[in-house]
């Protein structure tokens, strides 16, 4: 491979897609060897040291050493530079301990700049799938300490997520969780498990009914006062171990699910890579796949698009690996609302045609448990939304009116349904029942904590503000005015 760019020799390196995320370069990143980045920029670039040298601040000699391993990249101001001049992206940046989104060299300074060290940063590192079953539950149990003590997180960055996307599907099998006979005090059986099951059901009904924020720190204290402890120090056998992890992902899941809830963003990314990496030690695919679907909901939301659509089609085929057709239809729709955030409507199309035909073939009696919000309605909301995004207000309100064919016991969900609703009618300029129906959101909202659910009521807000000579558009924003606010967004 030559040059992308002849005569000039500060042109970018060219190099091809995805290969900040083989294998091979999280491996030489997460072991800062240098002398393997720059063999492998070699490798896939074709360029001269001479060339990778003039963009990383070295004379062609030094980058040989570097090479050769004879020379190392400790100190802060050279690391900036070598990611720089290789245009490191954030997700290969995290993995050498730079914080992301932060590039000191282009402006001259690394004041701003800082390396992730000590535990208070332990949280924010994409994960790496490489070590131990216990070196994951006690990143996972730092995690779980650092959120209870309300430690600041990283800004969400939807590249933070490819890292441990990529690591779940190309990883060899988990490290099986043995017996572990000695330890702490604490022995752990099958009621403990099924202790650790029931209350992240308790915990999800009332994520259901009262939103992420009302709970979310009771969710917190009890990873970190019960369960961190059974996974860093108890004492049980490999059964008992392997189904411990699981049950532990699936409420870290939920914790991750509620932080992107209440709109944290930082946390709720650190929550659901953690989550991932005990489900592979649990060597549970399912609940990988559900994560990994989780993390793309939470990319859509954050109008990331690229970012949706390879979170989903890893989890479609964890999924599909899996044997489990609804996951895999859920992880179709999540491809497809990526696709519509595009403009790509025939993408989108075929992915909401697979999501239907998954369905099709499946049988619905192998799903796993938390799959059980999976039904009708929730599917008619995924598909209105897709459609919502494309500007499709017909068929948006079609599906929005379906979706409120629902279990009553989700109330977020349903306030979410109705401002899709209400947005339907807004996009097909029908103003007075858009109202009617956002008003509807509007008063529902204020019974819930969820800042997803204020923001979507915020946004039919706009989308009427130019109507305000219609009465029902006027007494829905004038409760907008005086009661969508966060103030119904403590950390209870």
């Amino acid at each position: 491979m030559k040059s992308a760019v002849k005569g000039d020799p500060f042109a970018p390196i060219k190099l091809p897609v995805g290969f900040w995320v083989r294998v091979e370069m999280i491996e030489a990143l997460e072991a800062r060897d240098f002398g393997a980045v720059f063999r492998l920029v070699r490798k896939y670039s074709g360029e001269s040291q001479t060339r990778i040298g003039r963009l990383t601040g070295f004379d062609q000699g030094k980058v040989s050493e570097i090479m050769r391993n004879l020379r190392e990249i400790e100190t802060l101001d050279v690391l900036l530079r070598v990611a720089d001049g290789l245009q490191m992206p954030d997700s290969a940046r995290h993995l050498v301990g730079l914080r992301s989104c932060q590039r000191g060299i282009a402006n001259n300074s690394t004041d701003a700049v800082e390396l992730e060290t000590g535990p208070a940063q332990i949280d924010d590192a994409p994960a790496t799938f490489a070590e131990s079953w216990e070196g994951s539950a006690l990143r996972a149990s730092e995690l779980w300490r650092n959120d209870v003590q309300r430690r600041s997180f990283l800004a969400w960055t939807g590249s933070a997520f490819m890292v441990p996307a990529v690591k779940w599907l190309a990883d060899s099998p988990r490290s099986e969780v043995p017996a572990r006979h000695g330890g702490g005090d604490q022995l752990v059986g099958s009621p403990d498990v099924a202790t650790v099951q029931e209350m992240t059901r308790t915990f999800q009904r009332l994520d259901n009914r009262y939103g992420g924020a009302h709970s979310r720190q009771l969710v917190l204290r009890y990873l970190n006062g019960d369960v961190a402890p059974m996974l860093t120090a108890g004492r049980f056998d490999a059964a008992t171990g392997a189904a411990l992890f699981a049950s532990a992902a699936e409420l870290a899941r939920l914790a991750g699910w509620m932080a992107y809830d209440s709109g944290e963003h930082g946390a709720a990314q650190a929550h659901l890579i953690h989550a991932l990496r005990l489900a592979k030690v649990a060597d549970d695919q399912p609940l990988g796949a559900e994560i990994l679907a989780a993390m793309s909901h939470q990319a859509i939301y954050l109008k990331d698009p690229d970012t949706a659509i390879t979170l989903a089609s890893a989890a479609r085929k964890t999924a599909e690996d899996a044997h489990l057709p609804a996951l895999a239809a859920e992880a179709c729709v999540s491809e497809a609302h990526g696709y519509a955030l595009r403009g790509d409507e025939r993408a989108c199309t075929r992915a909401l045609t697979a999501a239907e035909d998954a369905l099709d073939r499946g049988d619905r009696a192998a799903d796993p448990q938390f799959m059980e919000y999976f039904d009708a309605a929730y599917l008619s909301a995924r598909f209105g939304q897709c459609f919502s995004a494309l500007g499709r207000g017909e068929q948006t309100t079609r599906f929005a009116d379906r979706s409120l064919d629902m279990d009553m016991s989700y109330v977020r969900g349903r306030t979410f349904n109705l401002a899709l609703l209400a947005k339907g009618h807004v996009q097909q300029g029908e103003i007075e029942r858009a109202a009617v129906v956002a008003l509807e959101a509007a008063e529902r909202t204020t019974e819930i904590r969820s800042a997803r659910a204020i923001d979507y009521v915020r946004d039919l807000d706009q989308a009427l503000a130019g109507h305000s000579e219609n009465t029902a558009v006027r007494e829905f924003r004038d409760f907008v005015a005086a009661q969508i606010t966060a103030a119904h967004l403590p950390n209870a």
